[in-house]
């Protein structure tokens, strides 16, 4: 995701942009590979015991259902997917289209 592991500062403040090897976090200058995975922090001395391995940015667990973005936020043992737990309603749903709607820019 988008936010530092150090201060929880957003990393990348633009909707879009590009950037050359590296995301660097503005509040405090630690940097990340484009992988997400921890290249440094701006002070090392101040984080001797630092384990960059364990730092990195956090991924999303996510998934695209007609349309809808599901994103799971706790991480747990093996979870039903998003399509398995609608399939009760995913006829009702079908006929609405989201999947292929263009979002008016002053609702969404």
């Amino acid at each position: 995701n988008n936010m530092c592991r150090h201060r929880g500062s957003r990393v990348v403040a633009d909707s879009q942009g590009s950037c050359k090897n590296a995301l660097v976090c503005p509040f405090h200058g630690w940097v990340y590979n484009l992988d997400g995975t921890l290249r440094g922090a701006a002070r090392p001395r101040s984080f001797p015991e630092l384990d960059k391995t364990e730092f990195g940015l956090m991924p999303l667990d996510l998934e695209i259902w007609m349309g809808f973005i599901f994103i799971r936020f706790r991480k747990g043992g093996p979870q039903p997917s998003v399509a398995e737990l609608l399939k009760p309603i995913e006829a009702e749903m079908a006929h609405y289209n989201v999947a292929d709607m263009v979002p008016s820019w002053g609702i969404w």
